[in-house]
């Protein structure tokens, strides 16, 4: 079947450069990489990921349980949300009272 295809120059200097390094012609290269391209994706096996865990112990008195409180007492008070509009506007109501 015969059609009229425009490329993009860089596409067509990638295309006969293909055809070159093959010996095959352009239109072998061009049905080649269309079939290649058009396949549907298949999703690979995916090697399995193993992590390495250290333990890294917590401070005495600290706990995972409140993570609020414990970012207070690392940070200290709105430390960590400075630039935050709410805390910003936290810190206001504060310094008035």
């Amino acid at each position: 079947m015969r059609t009229t295809v425009t490329f993009d120059p860089d596409v067509y200097i990638r295309l006969q450069e293909v055809a070159r390094e093959r010996g095959q012609s352009i239109r072998v290269v061009l049905n080649d990489a269309l079939r290649k391209g058009l396949l549907p994706v298949q999703a690979g096996k995916r090697k399995p990921v193993t992590l390495r865990v250290f333990p890294m112990g917590l401070r005495v008195g600290l706990s995972y349980d409140n993570i609020g409180e414990l970012l207070e007492r690392i940070d200290g008070p709105l430390e960590r949300c400075q630039s935050a509009p709410v805390c910003a506007r936290f810190k206001l109501r504060q310094q008035a009272t």
